[in-house]
């Protein structure tokens, strides 16, 4: 890697043009690299890996034209129009898109800017043919520069670009970036612990500085959805980022789907599609990056997607603009095979197919057509330009996913080695773990006296807050009327609140004859009764068991087919005679 000198203002690249011809090393996200090629007087042509990047830009940059979606006639017919004018020309575009405007356009008249370039790694597996459009025709162009602040690792890269030389930006200082890693058994519990800690006060205090907005980098709408299902968020305090699907659209239910340009919400949930690239604003915005073992897409790289998100807010007076709270869960490796062994037997497969493409084309013409057809769908072999050459791309995609299924999310100790390398990696980054007492509590359940003072406190407020306590506790509202809050306060504990309250039912109950009076209202002979509906009954009554009824009816526990399907409960059989005296 070569250094690369610099000219910079306020934390800001400040040059007339990229490096061409190379791999640019930014180093820092947020920078300024992408709007240099946006707003120089060199023609352009920027690669980006998601329409929401280029949706994004086209909310802030006159003079763009973005390529997404559809390649339809009436959008091929605007590029040649936009390519026809004169002056200086910008186009943004998918890295799908970029095969087709080699076919439309001049290509030696446009300079060419491969943005986030990690992502022709991490993104393989599921976009090979758009990254694969990318690699086959970057030399097309008048130059090329393939720009990211999170560079691919050196035995990770395409052999493509094998001799393309690599620059790193040489800033005059260093940047920290603060890590705090939770390590949890139930990561999502801990995020609902956290946002409901943000409902009770409206922010959370880190390091002396309250956070008001919670930016939540989950890569999984499913999860997403139950999240916010479970603490009861609705699209007046939430906003979810993601690809705006028909499937998304039927697992968030009510809860509309947004952009990186909408209006921040207190709670902000964020997929991969604006992991990089995308800008937020936020004054109090905290990140959290939130990944899962068990659910290999919301693995977040240390070295590629982290740094990427720690830069995501652009607020230059937000105090959490460099902090990440990182909550995740391990699995203990269960694989017998080390990330070396891994990489060498892959190695034994990517000879192999070298030895069989070096075969195939050797074959005539009709030949390797008919050959394609065979290795369409192989994973080490491609064909391309009527040559069969190895696909070094997919091996390089499952050595990186190996190692962070296998060796970085094995343990928190994998973790923290992994952070560390990514500093070493990352020229003048470095991470620093930070320590704040408040977060701990944050990530823990709240204590029910803690949510006795909060539903005490919301006595005279009108939304549904209180609701949503009663909902989860639904003894709450009877233990204030029965106990008054100084007694609950006293008794503190949950189960020490439900003892008292039994005793306080029991001490109020009314006569034999008076519950007989109320339980006739409730309770019809003859009719059955499944267990829960009997349940429901008792607890209003005060009544600890259902058995208790005996004392006023002669029930009888059986099973009853409800709407089809055998239900266990009781037969309410007829009226228990009275006690002599």
């Amino acid at each position: 890697m070569i250094k690369y000198e610099i000219k910079e203002k306020d934390g800001y690249l400040d040059m007339i043009d990229l490096p061409h011809n190379c791999i640019f090393n930014k180093v820092r996200t947020g920078c300024g690299g992408t709007t240099i090629a946006l707003r120089n007087e060199e023609n352009y042509i920027i690669a980006v890996p998601t329409t929401e990047l280029v949706v994004n830009k086209l909310n802030s940059t006159e003079n763009l034209l973005g390529l997404y979606g559809d390649f339809t006639p009436t959008l091929k017919d605007g590029l040649i129009s936009y390519t026809q004018r004169n002056g200086v020309k910008k186009i943004m575009c998918t890295y799908d898109k970029l095969p087709k405007l080699v076919e439309l356009i001049n290509t030696a008249d446009y300079r060419l800017l491969v943005d986030e370039y990690h992502n022709l790694l991490k993104q393989y597996m599921f976009r090979s043919a758009a990254i694969n459009g990318v690699l086959d025709n970057f030399r097309e162009f008048k130059s090329f520069c393939f720009m990211s602040a999170t560079p691919i690792d050196v035995e990770l890269k395409p052999d493509v670009l094998r001799d393309v030389p690599e620059y790193y930006a040489d800033w005059s200082e260093e940047q920290n970036l603060f890590i705090a890693p939770f390590q949890s058994n139930k990561p999502y519990q801990y995020v609902t612990n956290f946002i409901n800690h943000y409902k009770k006060d409206g922010y959370i205090i880190v390091n002396g500085h309250k956070s008001y907005e919670a930016f939540f980098f989950l890569n999984s709408v499913r999860e997403i959805a139950n999240i916010i299902k479970g603490t009861n968020l609705t699209n007046d305090n939430c906003r979810v980022i993601c690809a705006n699907e028909r499937e998304n659209r039927e697992k968030l239910g009510d809860i509309t789907i947004s952009s990186s340009v909408s209006e921040s919400k207190q709670f902000n949930f964020i997929t991969c599609k604006s992991f990089e690239g995308a800008d937020f604003f936020s004054e109090t915005g905290l990140c959290f990056v939130v990944s899962n073992v068990h659910v290999k897409h919301t693995l977040a790289s240390i070295d590629l997607d982290i740094p990427q998100i720690a830069g995501r807010i652009r607020n230059k007076e937000n105090p959490f603009r460099n902090m990440i709270i990182h909550i995740f869960n391990t699995k203990h490796d269960d694989s017998f095979m080390s990330y070396e062994d891994y990489k060498e037997a892959t190695k034994k497969e990517l000879d192999i197919a070298k030895e069989r493409a070096a075969a195939f084309n050797l074959l005539s013409p009709e030949a390797k057509k008919q050959q394609a057809k065979e290795v369409k769908d192989s994973l080490y072999i491609r064909y391309a330009n009527g040559v069969f050459e190895v696909n070094d791309r997919i091996v390089n995609y499952k050595l990186y996913e190996y190692k962070l299924t296998h060796q970085i999310y094995s343990s928190s100790h994998g973790l923290q080695q992994a952070y560390d390398k990514s500093g070493a990696i990352h020229s003048k980054v470095h991470w620093q773990r930070f320590e704040c007492s408040d977060l701990n509590r944050y990530g823990k359940s709240p204590s029910f006296i803690e949510i006795a003072q909060q539903y005490y406190n919301l006595k005279f407020d009108f939304n549904n807050a209180r609701a949503e306590i009663e909902k989860k506790y639904p003894f709450i509202s009877e233990a204030f009327q029965l106990l008054g809050f100084q007694e609950i306060r006293r008794l503190r504990t949950m189960k020490a609140v439900k003892e008292a309250l039994v005793q306080a039912k029991l001490a109020n109950r009314p006569n034999h004859d008076e519950v007989f009076r109320l339980l006739s209202e409730d309770i019809e002979l003859g009719r059955f009764y499944q267990t829960y509906e009997l349940n429901e009954i008792c607890e209003k009554y005060g009544l600890k068991k259902i058995k208790e009824l005996d004392e006023w009816f002669v029930i009888k526990s059986d099973t009853h087919r409800v709407d089809g399907t055998p239900r266990y409960g009781y037969w309410i059989k007829a009226v228990r005679a009275p006690k002599e005296g």
